[in-house]
């Protein structure tokens, strides 16, 4: 008998060997591409978040101070026009939080385009903050983004 074909038998068995690789392999793929955007998300804020210190190092540093206090008012703020006269450098205890937006750092050339969020695969909210603190015992600047998702107006 010559046989050129497969069987019923063997071709659902070929089936079921197919199926149990792939039910086995696929949670494992699914949870690679998981990570895959979760760390590609975090590099994209880790960039924001640099840029934002490009931004201080920039805008807030070149106005003639720090974040500065003037002489007569305890509240830290960034309005050095006049070139730092009448200001004392902010100490951690007088500093204010300072935002900066992803739109001002695109506007400023910090960032070079629009940031795709890879959970999402839309762009970044243009509204979406970095806000700069200084930590109460080091005294170093801190860079966070509160809500990394917010896709509202932007609270200016």
């Amino acid at each position: 008998m010559n046989r050129k074909g497969l069987t019923l038998v063997e071709l659902l068995a070929v089936i079921v060997v197919l199926a149990v690789i792939a039910l086995i392999v696929t949670p494992n793929i699914l949870s690679s591409i998981s990570k895959s955007h979760q760390r590609m998300y975090e590099t994209q804020l880790d960039n924001i978040k640099s840029a934002a210190k490009n931004w201080a190092a920039d805008v807030v540093y070149d106005r003639g101070c720090l974040i500065c206090v003037p002489e007569d008012n305890l509240t830290a703020n960034l309005d050095c026009t006049n070139g730092g006269e009448g200001c004392v450098e902010a100490t951690k205890d007088y500093f204010n939080p300072i935002s900066v937006f992803l739109s001002d750092l695109i506007d400023g050339g910090y960032i070079k385009e629009e940031l795709q969020n890879p959970k999402t695969d839309e762009a970044f909210s243009r509204c979406l903050e970095v806000v700069i603190t200084i930590d109460s015992d080091t005294g170093e600047y801190i860079y966070t983004i509160p809500e990394p998702d917010y896709n509202g107006a932007c609270s200016r």
